[in-house]
């Protein structure tokens, strides 16, 4: 009962476990009736105490599975809407760094407007890194994509790193090729 009311309190939402404290509670005083009942050689009474008991216990795990249940539920729904809004994101991310790229290849590096081109590299370098962020979190509960979500993260991260410093160095053709890089793992 200790470990439940732990798991419980770490959650977000701590769900209300009076009834199936008493239920509990009410269980464990049945089993000792039992225990009692027993060695006074009552075991009339006593079957009846381990039944009250059962029935107590059958109770308090169907409550349990009923919260446990909603609680699934209710992550479930959270996590579908944080991964629309990761997808929206990464769409938007997308669409951004292959208008930036179109930009870049077509801009001079002795061109004025070449320094706004790293500047919104620099930009999207930022939203990228909330969108990892997302992801990780959303990786943490749904263990099935941690992997390919951190290798993939990680990678974009990286190639965007590369791509800014590919355009501080004006060194377009590494730039552009950096930046499909990160593309491709924003897409995968």
């Amino acid at each position: 009962m200790k470990e439940l009311d732990k798991l419980n309190n770490e959650q977000q939402k701590p769900e209300k476990l009076d009834d199936v404290k008493e239920q509990g509670k009410e269980a464990d005083n049945n089993m000792q009736q039992s225990g009692d009942q027993l060695q006074k050689d009552q075991k009339q009474k006593a079957s009846q105490s381990q039944s009250k008991a059962q029935q107590n216990l059958q109770q308090m795990a169907a409550a349990m599975k009923k919260m446990s249940a909603g609680m699934d539920a209710e992550q479930i729904d959270i996590d579908i809407k944080a991964t629309r809004q990761i997808l929206t994101n990464l769409i938007r991310f997308s669409f951004d760094q292959e208008k930036l790229m179109g930009r870049v290849k077509q801009t001079s590096p002795a061109s004025p407007a070449y320094v706004s081109n790293t500047q919104e590299q620099n930009r999207l370098r930022g939203n990228a890194r909330m969108i990892r962020d997302s992801l990780f979190s959303l990786s943490k509960r749904v263990f099935q994509i941690a992997a390919t979500v951190n290798k993939e993260t990680s990678d974009m991260e990286n190639n965007i790193s590369s791509t800014i410093s590919s355009l501080e160095g004006r060194r377009l053709n590494e730039a552009v090729t950096r930046q499909q890089y990160a593309m491709t793992s924003a897409n995968n």
